[in-house]
C-alpha cells in the first residue's frame, strides 16, 4: 500500500471590528464614512484570500504525479492456423513502473521498468512455446534542441531481454533507442520525426543495417480543441475525444515485431512475432489517481515465425478484448 500524503490549505478567519457602543452619538457620525471603508477593506481582503486558497487547492488537485503503474490484460479468443490445421490462444499481460523527475531542475527525464508475458496455447504441428517473457528498462529524455524555438530533442532507451523464460543473458539481450526531433509551432501541434533502432524489421525496404535495422519515425500531435486530439505516433497512434471529465472516447492502432530467443528441440532459435490491432474502447477516470480503459476489435496479421528454422503459423484474423488501468502515484 502506499499512502499518499496532501497538504491542504490553511483558512484564516478575520476578526468582526468592535462596536463602540458607548460612544457618543456625535462621534459615531463623525467617523461613520472612515468605519464603511474599513469594512470594505476588510471584506476585499477576505475575497482575495479566498481566491488564494482556491487556487491553491486547485493546484493540488491537479499536481503532475512523479510515479505511475500502466498495466494492462489483452485476451485473443483460441482461433484456428490459415496455413495448417489447430488453433492458437493467446493471452497477453504486462506492467509498467515509470518514474519522472527534472534532472538539473530542468531535464525532464523518465526512467522505467517493463515486464511481459504472453501465454501460447497451441494445437498446431509447429512446436512453440508454452510462453513468452520479456524484460525492459527505459531511459528516455527530452531536451530543447540549439535554443532553436519550439523545438526539442527527444532520445529513449531501452535495453531489453526477450526469451521463453525468466533467465537473462547476453544471448537475448537486445538495445533498442529512439531519436526524434519534436517542433512545435503552437501549443495545439507538435511534428515528430526521427529514427528507430530496432534488432527487428520493422520496415524491411528502409532499413541500412542488417543486425539492428534503422527505421524512419514520422508522425504529429494536433489538439483543435480541448475535447479532441489526435495522437499520430509509432507505436500506438490513436484518436480521442473527451465527453466529460472521467469519460473518454478512443480508437487506436497497435503493431510491433519482436524477436524472442527460444528453446525448441534442445537447441536455441529465434521466434519472431508479428501482431497488428484495431480497436475502439472507452477509459474512464475513477479520481485522480487510477484510470481504467477497456477495448475491443479485430487483430491482424498474427503471425509466429522461426528465423533459422522451419516452422510458422499464421492465425485468422479475429476479435479480442484488452482491459488497462493506470495508477498514479
Amino acid at each position: 500500500m502506499v499512502l499518499i500524503k496532501y497538504l491542504n490549505g490553511i483558512f484564516y478567519g478575520l476578526f468582526i471590528p468592535v462596536v463602540l457602543l458607548l460612544s457618543p452619538l456625535f462621534l459615531l457620525n463623525i467617523y461613520a464614512d472612515e468605519i464603511d471603508v474599513r469594512a470594505k477593506e476588510t471584506s476585499e481582503s477576505y475575497e482575495l484570500e479566498q481566491e488564494m486558497i482556491a487556487d491553491r487547492q486547485a493546484q493540488q488537485e491537479d499536481n503532475n504525479f512523479s510515479s505511475e503503474i500502466d498495466s494492462y490484460l489483452r485476451y485473443i479468443p483460441s482461433r484456428s492456423s490459415a496455413t495448417q490445421s489447430g488453433k492458437i490462444r493467446i493471452t497477453q499481460s504486462g506492467i509498467e513502473y515509470s518514474y519522472d523527475f527534472k534532472a538539473f531542475g530542468e531535464l525532464p527525464v523518465e526512467l522505467s521498468l517493463n515486464p511481459e508475458y504472453i501465454n501460447i496455447n497451441n494445437s498446431t504441428p509447429v512446436k512453440l512455446p508454452t510462453f513468452l517473457t520479456k524484460l525492459s528498462a527505459g531511459f528516455n529524455a527530452t531536451a530543447p534542441l540549439f535554443d532553436i524555438k519550439g523545438t526539442y530533442f527527444y532520445m529513449e532507451l531501452n535495453p531489453s531481454f526477450y526469451g521463453d523464460n525468466w533467465d537473462f543473458g547476453p544471448s537475448n539481450f537486445y538495445f533498442e533507442s529512439r531519436y526524434t526531433i519534436i517542433y512545435q509551432p503552437n501549443e495545439r501541434l507538435s511534428l515528430v520525426a526521427g529514427l528507430d533502432v530496432n534488432p527487428v524489421h520493422r520496415y524491411p525496404l528502409l532499413s541500412v543495417f542488417n543486425t539492428y535495422p534503422v527505421s524512419p519515425v514520422l508522425g504529429f500531435i494536433y489538439k483543435p480543441n480541448d475535447k479532441l486530439m489526435f495522437n499520430i505516433l509509432p507505436d500506438t497512434p490513436n484518436i480521442s475525444y473527451t465527453l466529460t471529465d472521467r469519460v473518454t472516447l478512443f480508437i487506436q492502432e497497435n503493431d510491433s515485431l519482436e524477436r524472442y530467443y527460444v528453446t525448441k528441440d534442445n537447441a536455441e532459435t529465434k521466434l519472431n512475432y508479428s501482431q497488428l490491432y484495431l480497436s475502439a474502447g472507452l477509459k474512464f477516470k475513477i479520481n485522480k489517481f487510477i484510470e481504467t480503459s477497456l477495448a475491443m476489435g479485430n487483430s491482424f496479421r498474427q503471425i509466429l515465425k522461426y528465423t533459422d528454422t522451419a516452422g510458422k503459423v499464421t492465425t485468422r484474423n479475429g476479435l479480442f478484448a484488452e482491459f488497462r488501468i493506470e495508477v498514479k502515484i
